[in-house]
């Protein structure tokens, strides 16, 4: 593959190129199908090796303008793979359960990315004995003649959400099996999310949503007593985020205030500097 490939004219749209090579610009996976080929077709060519393409080398064919959107929509395989837009990261503590799934299905139909943690602290309206009995029910429903066929009962919290998402998807078109393939559910924080700024729909949340007073329980308590394994470990992990993050915080603002007693130290003899600085429009 020579270099001259890396830059696409998609005659589908009329005049519209992309360059691959620079991470920054859009990638166009809605624009044409999508064909995966090894890296070895192009490390013959040594000023494409300077272009650092290591993993795989994307080549698009054009497709007509005629071309059926159902055709479209079937060859994007690996939108998710290279959609740039980042995600929604949303943290699940304190919501309730089905308030929360209905504003992610309608957001993941609209094309967004939405990241769910901590999954195992929703909440679901109604005392715990009351939604473990519905939850009994719902386990046994099974195929008698092989339960292997379904339905499948999924356990941890995480997907759980992702099932009560489901249900309000049309999952079984292509559209809507995009839009759950945009969606992830974790129990805990795990990295990179821990350190990602993280959101909360205010429509879905528990004080608003529900009257002083009334019963409530947590889908973790729920998963566990149901045959969720994992709770103590979801637990301990996040007790080591939480205590990383008290001392995270506190150590940025001991060399905040570190910071700010040495600049006013120094703040005779930088002064001539400093006004030049201003002068140019910095603070």
């Amino acid at each position: 593959m020579s270099c001259a490939s890396q830059h696409f004219v998609i005659s589908s749209i009329g005049k519209y190129s992309v360059d691959i090579s620079n991470p920054k610009e859009p990638h166009p996976s809605d624009l044409g199908q999508v064909n995966m080929q090894s890296s070895s077709t192009a490390a013959s060519n040594t000023s494409c090796k300077e272009r650092n393409f290591s993993a795989t080398v994307i080549t698009l064919r054009n497709m007509s303008p005629n071309t059926d959107s159902a055709d479209k929509t079937a060859s994007f395989r690996f939108r998710n793979i290279l959609d740039p837009t980042p995600a929604i990261i949303i943290d699940g503590r304190g919501h309730l359960l089905g308030r929360l799934a209905a504003v992610i299905a309608k957001v993941l139909l609209e094309g967004n990315k939405v990241v769910v943690v901590r999954c195992e602290q929703l909440n679901i309206s109604g005392n715990f004995f009351r939604n473990k009995l519905k939850f009994m029910s719902f386990l046994r429903k099974r195929c008698n003649v092989n339960p292997a066929r379904g339905p499948f009962h999924f356990r941890a919290p995480s997907k759980i959400l992702w099932k009560t998402v489901r249900g309000m998807i049309p999952h079984k078109t292509e559209r809507g099996k995009d839009a759950l393939r945009r969606l992830r559910a974790y129990d805990g924080c795990p990295p990179p999310y821990d350190n990602r700024r993280r959101v909360v729909v205010p429509a879905a949340l528990r004080v608003f949503c529900l009257k002083p007073g009334r019963k409530y329980c947590h889908v973790g308590r729920l998963s566990h007593e149901v045959g969720w394994k994992y709770r103590d470990v979801v637990r301990k992990l996040e007790d080591k985020r939480k205590f990383k993050a008290i001392h995270k915080v506190a150590f940025e603002r001991r060399l905040k205030r570190i910071t700010k007693e040495a600049g006013e130290k120094v703040a005779k003899a930088t002064a001539p500097f400093t006004s030049i600085i201003q002068s140019y429009g910095y603070n």
